[in-house]
């Protein structure tokens, strides 16, 4: 077996044992992840995967997968909000929603481990996996998801990405999503207009028009 999918093996069958995560094991079980796609070359098939591991492991993230996720946000904001006539806080939500979504790291990891024989059982537990997802919400809150400074001026991959936006957004700085982050520092304004209790967290994007709070994540 790959090395990288023993260690993972190993992890997963004491976690279940257990019956329960501990907080700082869900980001080393993506890193963990991670490393065995980058061994097997399998990055490319598990996007969502890649982007919560590398999530976890800076405080700024504003590489090729972050890039993309900004993009199908921008493409979310523009079909469902400004081009909408019915256009929502629930529209809003499901634009950054849809690229991000624990559901489909769930199920990214799943397939995964099926590949390599790695325990899944701790993953479809419902009560664990709100577990794994509130660790990974700890450890990401905050963090922010971005274009690079001055992409303007940048070249490569990156710079086609940014490019995609500004056509998805008919060049109208106002709607290219540039950030993406998820915060519990929420005023009470908003925890009263979102209805939500204390410990409750937000997705918030950023254009050139300013911050929109974009959701609310319970763990």
């Amino acid at each position: 077996m790959n090395p990288h999918a023993e260690r993972l093996k190993i992890a997963m069958a004491e976690i279940r044992a257990r019956g329960r995560f501990e907080r700082l094991e869900a980001s080393d079980i993506l890193i963990k992840s991670r490393r065995l796609l980058e061994d097997t070359k399998l990055q490319k098939s598990f996007p969502v995967v890649m982007l919560y591991a590398d999530w976890c492991a800076h405080t700024r993230l504003d590489r090729i997968g972050a890039g993309s996720v900004l993009l199908r946000i921008t493409e979310g904001l523009n079909r469902h909000v400004r081009d909408s006539t019915n256009a929502s806080i629930n529209a809003i939500y499901d634009a950054v929603h849809s690229p991000i979504a624990f559901k489909k790291l769930q199920g990214e990891l799943v397939t995964l481990y099926e590949e390599f024989g790695v325990e899944i059982s701790a993953l479809l537990s419902p009560h664990m996996f709100r577990q794994f997802v509130g660790a990974i919400v700890d450890t990401i809150a905050g963090l922010v998801l971005e274009f690079p400074p001055n992409i303007e001026r940048k070249r490569g991959e990156i710079r086609k990405i940014y490019d995609a936006a500004c056509q998805v957004a008919r060049n109208d700085p106002q709607w290219i999503v540039t950030q993406c982050l998820l915060t519990n520092q929420i005023s009470d304004k908003q925890r009263e207009f979102y209805e939500v209790p204390d410990g409750a967290y937000l997705w918030q994007i950023r254009t050139a028009a300013g911050v929109l709070s974009c959701g609310v994540l319970y763990v």
